[in-house]
This record gives C-alpha cells, sequence and structure tokens, in this order.
C-alpha cells in the first residue's frame, strides 16, 4: 500500500515531489506554498471547476487545521478529488488510513480501506484492491483491536467478490467459507465477532497473488 507517484510535473516541483513522499510531506509543503498556490496546483493537474468552491473550503480548512481535524479533511478532500486527480486521492487516503491504524480507530481504518479499494479496482487492479480488505481483517484480528461486526462482514463480501471478478474461484470459495465461519460467531454475539482474533488457529489471511 505504498503512495503512487506523481504522473505529472506542474510549476511547483515542490509540491510534486512532496506528493510522491506520501500525505504528512505534501500537506507541510501545501502550507509551506498557501492556498492560491495550491489550488492553482490542484487546477493544473485536474479540472476541478464543478466542485472548485468546495475545494477551495477544504483546502482553507486543511491548511490551517491542527493534526487531527486534517485526517478528517484529508478524507474529504480526498473524496472531492476522486475521479479527477487519483493519485492525490490515493496518497491522501494512504494517510488516512495510516493515522487510523496508529490510534486504532477501525471507523477511520473501514473508510480508507473502502476508498483506497474503490481506487484500485477502478484502476482495473482487484487484487490490490482486495488486498486493502485482507489487511483490514488482519488488523481487526489483532488481540486489542475492535470493530463492529458489519465492518468484518463487508471486507468479507468484498473480497469474495474481488476474488470472483478476478478469476480466483479458490480464494473466492476460501473467503466464502471463513466468511460463514465468522457469521456464525456474529449471529452467536461472541465477544471475538467484535474484539480480538476470531479464527486464532488460521495464519494471517493471504490474498490470492
Amino acid at each position: 500500500m505504498n503512495p503512487a507517484a506523481p504522473l505529472s510535473f506542474t510549476v511547483s516541483p515542490r509540491l510534486d515531489a512532496a506528493l510522491g513522499r506520501g500525505s504528512d510531506d505534501w500537506l507541510t509543503a501545501a502550507r509551506a506554498l498557501g492556498l492560491a498556490g495550491t489550488l492553482r496546483w490542484l487546477g493544473e493537474r485536474a479540472d476541478l471547476s464543478e466542485q472548485l468552491e468546495d475545494v477551495r473550503d477544504v483546502v482553507e480548512a486543511l491548511l490551517a487545521a491542527d493534526h487531527d481535524e486534517a485526517v478528517g479533511l484529508m478524507s474529504e478532500l480526498a473524496e472531492l478529488v476522486t475521479g479527477d486527480d487519483d493519485v492525490l486521492a490515493e496518497v491522501l487516503a494512504e494517510g488516512v488510513l495510516a493515522h487510523g491504524i496508529a490510534i486504532g480507530d477501525a471507523e477511520v481504518i473501514v473508510d480508507a480501506v473502502g476508498h483506497l479499494a474503490e481506487l484500485a479496482e477502478s484502476a482495473g487492479d482487484p487484487l490490490t484492491a482486495a488486498e486493502y480488505h485482507v489487511d483490514f481483517l488482519n488488523w481487526r484480528r489483532r488481540p486489542d483491536s475492535s470493530s463492529d461486526a458489519d465492518s468484518v462482514a463487508g471486507s468479507f463480501d468484498e473480497i469474495v467478490r474481488l476474488a470472483e471478478a478476478d478469476g480466483a474461484t479458490q480464494a473466492a470459495a476460501i473467503y466464502g467459507f471463513r466468511q460463514v465461519a465468522y457469521q456464525r460467531l456474529a449471529d452467536a454475539d461472541a465477544e471475538s465477532a467484535t474484539t480480538g482474533d476470531w479464527d486464532p488457529k488460521t495464519p494471517p489471511y493471504e490474498s490470492w497473488s
């Protein structure tokens, strides 16, 4: 899950280079460049005319935000630029995911995983899309990790769907079997359905690569 490198260079090479190093460096460079320069950089990379005011408001707030506020604003900006600048959207979503993992917030992780998987699938890469969900399931199986059961079930659904779309029928069957076993625990209100490892006899899950 490495941030993608910029696809093209603009009149702000410092911001281009920072984007290739991740969301924290990009935000630091954007703050140094300022609102007008950052908006001009965004405009050079993609046609944001339809959501220009929304982008302006979010970028202005992001440049002035503290760390915790910045994470939510990065997620919002990533949504706004998806489809117009998927490289930036991916880098921002990766930053949100890293923050969610650092603080152990399943809701933040699930939102970022969903966005990153969507970007990968739209780029024609169902395997990478599934790997985001596999990584989430492995994180959730840690002893100190917790989430609602719907989030786990949702990732199982996506892995099975993506495996089938990629022609990985064996992987789809394996994850379908694991999902049924997990759902039994969830239906029984087992503690492991929401906290810790519900599948302790199985090594960390892997994709079909």
